[in-house]
């Protein structure tokens, strides 16, 4: 019987090792994996210690992040980038999955940015942190960009609609680029002074990474009306419903650390609003168009 059973489990672990290489062979570039692989290994950790352990960063993250309401929003912008890793490792070929290197690419160069001009809460922790942290987007800044350029010279470019935008589609789209850019850039030029549109206090390299998170989607965006294509872009309408109700919860779990309740937190509904009723929206009316 155990020896029937070792046989059983051995063929389970040989179909999948096959299975496994099929996938790292076939569809996209091995080299888009890569890109999007150092992602996942940077942004599963992130998300779970500043999801679940918001309160113990100054002991297992990288940098001390207060509030508690600003470790969870950054673990926000972690799940988001799981999103589209996850559904990006999934697609068939480049033209499905550059919309998600566009925005791999520009978040990895501006959030590398950032961190180097914002070095000292990264020293107060051990060293090990910061290497580890700098190491990942070290590779992602040199991989991203690369990937993006060559696999667009040979895959890319201005490609056959499959099925187009519907307007609704890029109207959302284009509220989102003006939202989410002009946001994202006033927090990255602000920094501690985003507070004043904020429900709570940020500090200047919680604001400016939150900053490089807005910008990041408002130029995919921008790429989504570029492309005109529902099928290729989709990925980014899509991240927005369950990211949209993450982002809901944050003031909702961390209200003692909400401080501002008037027009900074109605604002803050109404970019909640945006992702998730966009989302919704856009996937709706998409599949009831022609």
């Amino acid at each position: 019987m155990w020896e029937g059973a070792g046989v059983a489990s051995e063929g389970t672990q040989n179909a999948a090792g096959t299975r496994l290489r099929s996938w790292w062979r076939t569809g996209t570039s091995p080299w888009v994996k890569v890109a999007l692989l150092l992602l996942v290994a940077n942004g599963v950790p992130a998300f779970f210690l500043l999801t679940f352990a918001s309160g113990h960063t100054d002991t297992l993250f990288v940098w001390t992040v207060v509030p508690q309401a600003s470790a969870q929003m950054l673990g926000v912008m972690y799940a988001d980038a799981l999103v589209l890793s996850f559904i990006g490792l999934a697609q068939p070929n480049w033209a499905r999955v550059r919309i998600t290197v566009v925005l791999v690419a520009y978040f990895s160069i501006a959030a590398t940015t950032v961190t180097l001009f914002h070095l000292d809460p990264f020293l107060a922790h051990p060293w090990t942190h910061l290497t580890y942290w700098l190491t990942l987007y070290a590779a992602l800044v040199i991989v991203a960009p690369i990937v993006l350029v060559a696999q667009e010279r040979q895959h890319g470019g201005r490609l056959p609609i499959e099925v187009p935008l519907h307007a609704l589609s890029k109207v959302i789209a284009t509220v989102s680029v003006l939202v989410f850019g002009g946001l994202g850039s006033w927090m990255i030029v602000g920094g501690d002074a985003a507070s004043d549109v904020w429900p709570w206090d940020l500090t200047p390299l919680v604001a400016r990474l939150l900053g490089v998170w807005m910008t990041a989607l408002a130029v995919t965006f921008a790429w989504a009306l570029w492309d005109r294509d529902w099928v290729r872009t989709r990925p980014i309408f899509w991240q927005g419903i369950p990211i949209g109700v993450l982002a809901a919860l944050v003031p909702v779990v961390h209200s003692g650390d909400v401080e501002r309740t008037g027009l900074q937190l109605a604002a803050y509904c109404g970019l909640v609003a945006l992702m998730t009723g966009g989302g919704l929206l856009s996937a709706a009316t998409q599949r009831r168009s022609p």
